[in-house]
């Protein structure tokens, strides 16, 4: 679907040569990325899929020189949304000078952010150099997660100069407490830049220790060395989720053809005065591949407490969509010595 505009004239000297130029406008163009999944949540994840996609509309100019061509014009992606994971580089052999713009309902998607963002950037090329961006892209509305915790963009924004990111920006959480805490990320290069933290209450930076301290409501110090190394545990925990479940890990995993999803799940925290069991218990790594486009297994890890030790636990499982949103679940303990638990059900899922 589409409008497209198309005038111009091109000569053909040779089977090698052209000249002249073409002029195409196009608008409410819908454009998907197969190459570039967005995550989505819940069991339904692993059957219904989404892609990067957008509408685009915008002018462009094809000039061909010798018989290379040149582009040049304006792109509008709008009603999209996108998320980035890198690639190996490819020779593009012409050349080009266009400008990217986002509109309106434009968005950026990962496992661990999701923003609206507009801005607009510069690709350029001569036939022979390499590609240079420049440009500046910003959100001001969106929601990111760190250290477990949901942050709520304030500003964000990249700029581009000759090929080099910068990233500034700030986000806020609101504690139980009601108190607040300014995530702040000074103007730097993109991998050089240090968030810091402020209480505007308190009217002071702290450290991501005392940062973890306060969005649990624990005080660290009053807490012994191995109540703050469970606490500190169990931060790690979830940045290794992040690290494990992000769009360059997944790619690697992809890779390999073995598995195309990597989930890992952590339980509810028991209260530290209690003492009870152990950080790990109930986390869970899961791996699994879809065999077809209704049937996915799955290969699951478990950490277990058993007789006050803990161990790994491991379980092979199954989903097969029946019909809609109705599906056959089976799952089945591995155990050594003894027979493990085994699970068989029909399961109706709803999807929000």
């Amino acid at each position: 679907p589409g409008r497209f505009d198309i005038s111009g004239k091109l000569i053909l000297n040779s089977w090698k040569s052209l000249k002249g130029g073409l002029k195409i406008k196009f608008d409410d163009v819908y454009i998907e990325d197969k190459g570039f999944p967005i995550e989505s949540f819940g069991l339904t994840k692993f059957f219904i899929k989404r892609y990067s996609n957008s509408k685009v509309k915008g002018e462009i100019e094809v000039n061909f020189v010798e018989g290379s061509p040149f582009l040049r014009g304006d792109i509008t992606l709008y009603d999209g949304e996108f998320t980035y994971r890198k690639r190996g580089g490819s020779f593009i052999p012409f050349s080009f000078d266009f400008n990217l713009i986002t509109g309106n309902n434009f968005y950026f998607k990962n496992s661990f952010c999701e923003a609206v963002i507009k801005g607009k950037l510069n690709f350029k090329k001569k036939k022979k150099g390499k590609m240079v961006v420049n440009g500046k892209v910003y959100s001001e509305r969106g929601r990111l997660v760190y250290l477990g915790r949901e942050f709520e963009i304030k500003r964000a924004e990249i700029d581009f100069v000759d090929n080099v990111p910068f990233l500034e920006g700030e986000a806020e959480t609101i504690l139980p407490q009601g108190e607040k805490i300014l995530l702040r990320v000074k103007r730097d290069v993109l991998g050089r830049t240090k968030p810091e933290f402020e209480s505007p209450y308190l009217a002071e930076k702290i450290s991501e220790e005392k940062l973890v301290s306060k969005l649990f409501g624990v005080d660290f110090e009053n807490m012994n060395e191995e109540e703050r190394q469970r606490v500190l545990r169990r931060e790690i925990i979830r940045i290794f989720d992040s690290t494990l479940t992000s769009p360059l890990v997944k790619d690697i995993l992809e890779r390999t053809g073995l598995v195309d999803t990597v989930k890992v799940d952590i339980p509810l925290v028991e209260d530290l005065e209690e003492g009870k069991g152990s950080i790990l218990e109930g986390a869970q790594i899961k791996v699994g591949k879809h065999l077809s486009d209704r049937l996915f297994w799955g290969y699951n890890v478990k950490f277990k407490e058993y007789e006050n030790k803990l161990r790994l636990s491991h379980e092979l499982e199954f989903l097969y969509r029946i019909k809609g949103l109705q599906f056959l679940k089976g799952r089945m303990e591995l155990e050594k010595g003894r027979e493990g638990e085994k699970y068989l059900g029909i399961e109706k899922q709803f999807r929000f």
